[in-house]
């Protein structure tokens, strides 16, 4: 069984806890036989100059291939344990971005670009139960589906709030794809 390792940073805690995000996130991926554990959860310590500005993460265009200065110094941050196909969740107060490709300005729930070799998502604290997932799915390669309107699937393009099928589905050529990804690692 393919195993997903992630490691949470904390500094702020989301609204809606981790571990019920955890929990979504394993009924979700459930379809693709994908488990997924939480390896570390620590909170952030940063001095109170970066805590304020990487708190309310500025992710510039929140494009796949190009992190922000912030992003790049979020993910810099030491994890002793991380493998190397091992994934940062970092939550913070905000996210924003100015997408011009998705015609979004400001608050976002999350983001999935991160540093090369350094995968990582920043969500945000407001986010739905099911950002965490979206955003992992984003690193393993998935993009958000085309069909508006339809909010039964993890990776709708409308924000994750608006799902409205619980879990949200994951397509048989999106399951592929992420069997497909580098970052598992198998079940002992």
């Amino acid at each position: 069984m393919p195993v997903l390792n992630l490691h949470i940073r904390i500094l702020t805690e989301p609204d809606i806890p981790v571990l019920d995000m955890i929990n979504a996130m394993n009924q979700i991926y459930e379809a693709a036989n994908i488990h997924v554990y939480v390896l570390s959860y620590e909170q952030v310590l940063l001095n109170e100059d970066e805590y304020e500005s990487l708190n309310d993460l500025d992710t510039e265009s929140c494009m796949m291939g190009y992190p922000s200065t912030e992003q790049i110094q979020l993910a810099g941050i030491e994890v002793t344990e991380l493998g190397s196909k091992d994934i940062k969740v970092f939550f913070c107060r905000t996210v924003s971005s100015f997408s011009l490709h998705d015609r979004i300005v400001g608050s976002v729930n999350g983001c999935a670009s991160h540093p090369p070799n350094n995968p990582a998502v920043y969500i945000s604290s407001i986010s739905s139960k099911y950002t965490l997932a979206h955003e992992i799915g984003h690193v393993l390669g998935l993009q958000h589906t085309l069909t508006r309107g339809d909010y039964s699937f993890l990776m709708t393009g409308e924000g994750t709030a608006n799902i409205s099928r619980h879990p949200p589905l994951l397509t048989e050529d999106e399951i592929t794809t992420i069997l497909g990804s580098n970052y598992f690692n198998e079940a002992n």
